[in-house]
């Protein structure tokens, strides 16, 4: 029998640590119409010749480790410093792509007007721009009824889509002495909202199953006896 438990135990400790750690995506969504700040979008390697306004499209996808959450204060609010991000902003007929890490952050809330939102806050490095000069701090709204976002938890599974949202890329100097105000915004987006978890991946999922039936057995017997 003491073989059947270490056979049992080698099968669970066999296992990476990362094949019980859960990684939630979250992907929120913004398109519309906006005017161009010049200065934001060349930092984007965007380059425009006046602030004209433009259809665009921005998505990030993110990566919430569950075992390395920076904090949870309430169930309403998660945040990662080194969450894996993509962003994708197309402006025009041009486009921006970032893939890296970034602090990242997600939260739901009572918002004005009898509404409730679910936000995303990216922070981007000054490397995420074209010449080093700006960091990036994107935020993206969606907002709903009362009672849209379940019980306020921003990593349980949705796939939400409203006409009411909002998004806003600020380009934040490197240079202290540029105190300017830099971004793109709109107030009036669509807005998508989508979280899924993973499925487990089958060779992990039948070790841990394997592991979990010895155990069963063996304490099934001894009951039995």
């Amino acid at each position: 029998m003491l073989k059947l438990n270490r056979c049992a135990f080698a099968l669970l400790i066999a296992l990476p640590a990362s094949a019980f750690a859960e990684v939630i995506t979250v992907i929120t969504h913004s398109d519309g119409t906006t005017a161009g700040d010049r200065t934001t979008l060349s930092a984007l390697g965007i380059q425009v010749v006046d602030d004209s306004a433009q259809q665009y499209s921005l998505t990030v996808t993110t990566e919430y480790d569950t075992e390395n959450l920076d904090s949870l204060p309430n169930g309403t609010q998660v945040s990662m410093l080194d969450a894996k991000v993509t962003v994708v902003l197309q402006f025009g007929a041009q486009y921006y792509q970032y893939l890296g890490t970034a602090r990242a952050e997600a939260f739901v809330y009572s918002a004005f007007g009898n509404r409730e939102g679910y936000q995303q806050n990216i922070d981007l490095a000054p490397s995420a721009s074209v010449d080093g000069n700006y960091g990036f701090r994107i935020t993206q709204w969606a907002f709903g009824a009362p009672g849209t976002f379940g019980n306020g938890e921003p990593l349980l599974p949705r796939d939400f889509y409203s006409a009411d949202g909002a998004m806003l890329v600020n380009a934040i100097p490197v240079d202290p002495n540029d105190v300017e105000y830099y971004r793109i915004t709109d107030a009036n987006s669509n807005a998508a909202v989508v979280v899924t978890s993973p499925v487990p991946e089958p060779a992990p999922a039948a070790l841990v199953a394997a592991g979990l039936a010895v155990l069963f057995w063996r304490r099934r017997r001894d009951s039995v006896q």
